[in-house]
């Protein structure tokens, strides 16, 4: 309901009762809601060091506290990845699948082998790994039912087909999936919706740049980017400027490369105020490619230096893979060349991965 404020007087009520009566495992429950609270009202330092916290208490008793100790962890990373801290986002991905996968968890390892977790392969450029994840997570998720799981692995396919080029296969899935999403309810959950819409348009956007129904795509690409221009919970920051980045795609697909890099230009500004760095990283790329020139080479380097600290290998590619519309370039173009067939290896990372 967006009643933030209620929930945080309840939460605060139910940990003071957790203290009173000395139970460590409800602190770490309650930590836990916190950080779930702190992601869904655009709060992603709090959320942060509330996930954290509630690690480090329910991971005391691992018997007692299984399923809140996985969602603090999902929290956790997607409170990174609103920070913008892909490196750290890897590393405690890894830490979580290999903790899951020693534990036998089969729900955690599906939650740490999809969604944002993939870009533990993709910033590794390893396609075929992020590949090997997502099989095995779909494994876990059951049919006919579309849950939290599913959501997260809708998300996975749809970064990994935008980042490998796939641009048609990335539509078509998401939008036969979208009638299930609906029904399902998940997208009464703002965050899940404001990055569902999200994704839907950049798909569509991607596979208008390749040929397809230009029209139709383009339509549906921003009947979506209105709807996240209209959330106004989360981050309202945040959703505005990942409108402007669709709108931008949108105004490139149609060659208006001016209206193009004027909404550009405004999500650099937001990312920055927000401090998403991720975001604004590749937003801070994409534009300098549309400027051109000593400017634009400044922007270009400037993002992929900041993306090289975050042990991201293939800017380009990341970049197609989050605003797609825009020409890939001769850097993108090599990894396409070079991509290595799905394999069914074990994807339990190793430590050079």
């Amino acid at each position: 309901s967006g009643a933030t404020e209620k929930a945080a007087a309840l939460l605060e009520q139910a940990e003071q009762l957790a203290n009173r009566i000395g139970s460590r495992p409800i602190v770490g429950l309650c930590r836990m809601i916190g950080a779930v609270s702190a992601v869904h009202s655009g709060r992603s330092e709090d959320a942060e060091r509330f996930a954290v916290e509630a690690e480090e208490i329910l991971s005391e008793q691992r018997g007692l506290s299984a399923w809140p100790l996985n969602i603090a962890r999902v929290y956790h990373i997607s409170a990174l990845i609103d920070e913008g801290r892909i490196v750290d986002l890897c590393r405690v991905s890894r830490e979580f699948i290999d903790d899951a996968l020693d534990r036998g968890n089969l729900f955690a390892a599906t939650m740490f082998r999809s969604g944002w977790s993939t870009l533990l392969w993709l910033s590794n450029d390893d396609v075929s790994g992020a590949k090997d994840a997502l099989q095995k997570a779909l494994a876990q998720c059951p049919d006919g039912v579309f849950y939290i799981p599913h959501y997260n692995c809708l998300l996975a396919r749809g970064m990994i087909d935008l980042y490998a080029g796939d641009n048609g296969a990335a539509f078509n899935h998401v939008d036969a999936v979208w009638p299930t999403l609906e029904r399902s309810l998940v997208l009464r959950i703002r965050s899940v919706r404001v990055r569902c819409l999200r994704m839907r348009a950049a798909c569509a956007i991607a596979a208008a740049r390749d040929g397809g129904d230009q029209k139709r795509l383009l339509a549906i690409a921003e009947t979506l980017a209105k709807a996240l221009e209209r959330e106004r919970h989360y981050s309202v920051v945040s959703n505005n400027a990942k409108a402007k980045l669709l709108r931008a795609g949108i105004a490139s697909t149609r060659g208006d490369m001016p209206i193009a890099l004027e909404h550009l230009s405004v999500a650099v500004d937001r990312f920055e105020e927000c401090g998403s760095e991720f975001w604004h990283a590749v937003s801070l790329r994409r534009k300098g490619q549309v400027i051109g020139g000593d400017e634009g080479k400044k922007s270009i380097r400037l993002a992929d230096d900041w993306m090289a600290t975050q042990g991201i290998k293939n800017p380009a590619r990341m970049t197609a893979a989050f605003i797609p519309g825009f020409p890939l370039g001769k850097e993108g173009i090599q990894t396409l060349r070079i991509r290595t067939p799905l394999s069914m290896r074990d994807t339990r990372p190793s430590p050079g991965e």
